[in-house]
């Protein structure tokens, strides 16, 4: 074992040139370069000598994205054991060298992270490292400046090799030192206790992940949510993840989600993505699995922090994945890839332009769809119908229409019966009131303000008449979820949460119509007429 040998090293405090002392600074660094990898980077101050070592030890190439730590704790695993691989090897003199120095271990460690310190000192000494000083790393914050001076040169080197045009090698910087001690992760998502709605997000989850093709049919969501809530009353997570343990890719992208949304299992934000690198991985699972899995990492990274606020490794990261997910499944993309590419990786390509010299997959489907989507707008402008405002919520604010009247509630006051607007519900009635008063007498002329979507059809009406609302899609289509039984506030509820987590995966209009269960708060009135809101 290394770390034996580690210990039998000859070690003292001044090193063998006697002119320096024998003590190295280290930091970890994301190296953004394709294909992507986190290093630890070595510096002995005095003689200004430095030292790399990829992180993990001993992973092929271009396997090194499957090692992403968020914390302190995760990183000092890797790098405890990159440190004692540096000095065993000879500092890398021992694979490039035909007679290397004879090698020998550092009288003490330092670093500028004050997790770090802590971290990696206390999984030295778990792995057996004996010198006590070698296990109290020091937190030596001035060292910084001068730790990323040097390592400017190392990446100014990397950039050379990979043979770069000068435009591109000038758009890429340097990486700073991963600093965790300032980072602050976003909760995990909340678990699904819910079962309808673990449903929902675990098939919102999926779809949004897999490739669009022209031939996905929309019509197959309410039966994908009901079989979803059977698949997930009959296979349970203990079952998927044994699955998934020994080797079953399709398993490891279901346990995956169960992960993120805590179903019939403890949410693990490490665990996710821990199955998710066993699926691209995994030998058994075919590219259009391997890109789902890249898709669902997307959102694994982005969400890592509050506030729409990201760090620079975590954007570089989502940006491979969403590369990587695009190249698998031959030029198509998912939901996933389209909401990351259009929200995220555009906003912060203009202030960090060495986003734009890499991941051209995601930038040319990006192009590719809006340009798709550009042509089709110009088409449906010459497809607009008239629609009877009694078949709109006459909120201005509100997105619920019905495919039949009776389905929402019209004013009950003194208007005309052909000038009276139609309501969702109580609460859009009670927005819209200030508006309608002055016409809420015989012979005013309708008070409902007209709005573009109201000139839009929708998709065919149904046997017992539905409540509906649109979802815009990442890729910029519009797909309209409709339901006979859940209330406007639940579809209002699901359209808020599907465009933020980019959308439904879906491109055309869906019908949600699941008997026996009821969704919702109970709030909205079931009839058909409502008395008029009055000051």
């Amino acid at each position: 074992m290394s770390v034996d040998i580690f210990n039998k090293l000859p070690r003292s405090r001044r090193s063998p040139s006697g002119r320096v002392p024998n003590v190295w600074h280290f930091d970890i660094r994301y190296v953004q370069l394709q294909p992507p990898s986190h290093m630890v980077f070595l510096l002995q101050p005095e003689s200004s000598f430095v030292h790399t070592e990829m992180l993990p030890i001993g992973q092929p190439h271009g396997l090194g994205f499957a090692f992403f730590p968020d914390t302190a704790k995760e990183a000092a695993v890797e790098i405890a054991r990159a440190l004692i691989h540096a000095f065993v090897s000879s500092l890398g003199a021992s694979k490039f060298e035909k007679n290397p120095p004879p090698p020998y271990a550092p009288w003490a460690f330092t670093t500028d992270d004050l997790g770090l310190s802590k971290e990696v000192g206390a999984e030295l000494k778990r792995l057996g490292v004996k010198a006590p000083e070698l296990c109290d790393v020091k937190f030596v914050p001035k060292l910084t400046e001068e730790a990323h001076a040097a390592y400017k040169e190392v990446f100014e080197s990397m950039k050379k090799m990979l043979r770069m045009n000068d435009m591109a090698c000038a758009a890429f910087t340097a990486p700073s030192g991963i600093s965790f001690s300032y980072f602050k992760l976003a909760p995990w998502v909340e678990p699904k206790s819910d079962e309808m709605e673990a449903a929902v997000a675990y098939s919102q989850r999926l779809s949004s992940a897999r490739p669009l093709t022209a031939n996905r049919e929309l019509g197959d969501f309410t039966k994908e949510i009901q079989a979803t809530m059977e698949l997930l009353r009959q296979r349970r997570s203990a079952t998927v993840r044994a699955e998934a343990d020994a080797g079953n890719p399709q398993a490891g992208l279901e346990y995956s989600v169960r992960l993120q949304y805590g179903i019939q299992c403890a949410p693990s934000r490490a665990l996710c993505r821990q199955y998710l690198i066993k699926v691209i991985t995994n030998n058994k699972a075919d590219d259009t699995m391997k890109s789902i899995a890249h898709s669902l990492l997307i959102d694994w990274y982005v969400q890592a922090f509050e506030d729409g606020q990201s760090a620079a490794r975590y954007v570089h990261a989502a940006a491979h994945s969403a590369d990587e997910a695009v190249r698998l499944a031959s030029g198509l993309s998912s939901p996933a890839v389209l909401f990351f590419a259009r929200h995220v990786l555009e906003k912060h390509a203009s202030v960090a332009v060495e986003l734009y010299a890499q991941y051209k997959h995601v930038w040319e489907a990006k192009d590719r769809r809006e340009a798709e989507m550009a042509k089709a707008n110009n088409k449906a402008t010459l497809k607009r119908m008239k629609q009877p405002n009694r078949y709109m919520c006459a909120n201005v604010d509100c997105p619920v229409s019905s495919d039949s009247g009776h389905m929402l509630q019209q004013c009950a006051g003194k208007c005309d019966q052909d000038k009276k607007p139609s309501y969702c519900g109580k609460d859009c009635q009670r927005a819209d009131w200030k508006n309608h008063k002055p016409f809420c007498r015989p012979g005013a002329p309708c008070s409902v303000i007209e709005r573009p979507d109201a000139k839009i059809k929708g998709h065919s009406s149904t046997k017992d008449g539905a409540l509906k609302v649109p979802i815009t899609n990442p890729d910029g289509t519009t797909t309209f979820i409709s339901s006979s039984t859940m209330s406007s506030k639940m579809l209002k509820k699901m359209k808020a949460q599907a465009e933020a987590g980019g959308g439904l995966g879906f491109t055309r209009g869906i019908t949600v119509g699941i008997s026996k269960i009821r969704v919702g708060d109970g709030d909205d009135s079931d009839s058909e007429e409502s008395d008029s809101e009055s000051d």
